[in-house]
């Protein structure tokens, strides 16, 4: 491997995790649109109009987390690194065995890297621009949005953006962090990018998201069903006091990265050169900050 990192696709683990809590109900196709806290739980509705009775809930529905806005935590926590990615999957046209490539263009990037025995690519693009206004679960608007920033561009981004109408796991997102002064409220709690954040750019949300999940776990296991609020409290406390300056620091490292990015930009020719970078020589800069939380 000759690095301390496994990588693993979004879907494989999505489905390794499943696997693994066979005896969790699944709800899909539903969100929630209210939630009432009690003293002894929390009145959960979702958009079929079913409702449910919780004793705690974990907002996990990242970096525009309904959650968040629904339990009353601050509006404003959302700040804008200066640029969007886009990811999504296409087959390997580009004759790819085992690699990946990426090219800098004076305000984008480019990226391939290759999947499932070389049949398929994960694209990557990314661009620099102030937040933009659209619906999140507006993917038409948001294949628009990429394509207007990537028509004309050279390299193979025209064969990339071949791809983009037929890709269903096509996603689109801003470069923003979330920063809050605490993670939970009342009997809600926040986790992964729901709470914290730290954006592509860190290369450590889903390991922050799997750890915080692991202490949250470990914390909450302890009070069995129906856990008074105090307890509740003091558990969500112990949780947050270890992981906070690990988040903290991989949020210090993403606005890090987005400087080097913007430095290898401004060292590109006024004449717009492209740089392609290759295999593991990506200038980039990984943190193993995460790694160093003892795990009950």
């Amino acid at each position: 491997m000759g690095g301390p990192d496994v990588e693993i696709l979004r879907d494989d683990l999505a489905g390794m995790l499943m696997a693994a809590t066979s005896g969790v109900d699944y709800l899909f196709g539903d969100r929630i649109t209210a939630l009432v806290q009690h003293a002894d739980g929390v009145e959960v509705t979702l958009a079929s109009g079913r409702t449910e009775h919780a004793d705690v809930v974990v907002g996990a529905d990242g970096l525009h987390s309904a959650v968040r806005t629904l339990a009353g935590f601050p509006d404003d926590v959302r700040h804008h690194l200066g640029s969007h990615l886009a990811v999504y999957t296409m087959p390997n046209v580009f004759g790819l065995d085992r690699w990946q490539v990426f090219c800098r263009f004076p305000d984008a990037m480019a990226g391939l890297y290759t999947a499932r025995q070389n049949t398929e690519v994960r694209v990557n693009l990314g661009w620099e621009a102030p937040e933009l206004s659209y619906d999140h679960r507006d993917l038409a608007t948001q294949r628009r949005l990429l394509t207007d920033a990537f028509t004309g561009r050279g390299w193979w981004v025209p064969r990339m953006l071949e791809g983009l109408a037929d890709a269903e796991d096509f996603y689109l997102a801003p470069m923003s962090q979330v920063v809050l002064p605490t993670w939970h409220r009342g009997r809600v709690v926040l986790l992964g990018d729901a709470a914290w954040c730290t954006t592509p750019l860190s290369g450590q949300g889903t390991s922050l998201a799997m750890v915080g999940a692991h202490l949250l776990a470990h914390e909450l296991a302890p009070l069995g069903g129906a856990p008074g609020g105090a307890a509740l409290t003091a558990a969500f406390a112990r949780w947050e006091a270890p992981l906070r300056p690990v988040v903290l620091a991989d949020q210090r490292l993403a606005i890090e990265n987005a400087e080097r990015t913007a430095a290898m930009a401004e060292s590109l020719d006024a004449e717009g050169a492209q740089e392609a970078v290759g295999g593991g020589d990506e200038q980039w800069a990984t943190t193993s900050a995460v790694t160093q939380l003892e795990l009950p």
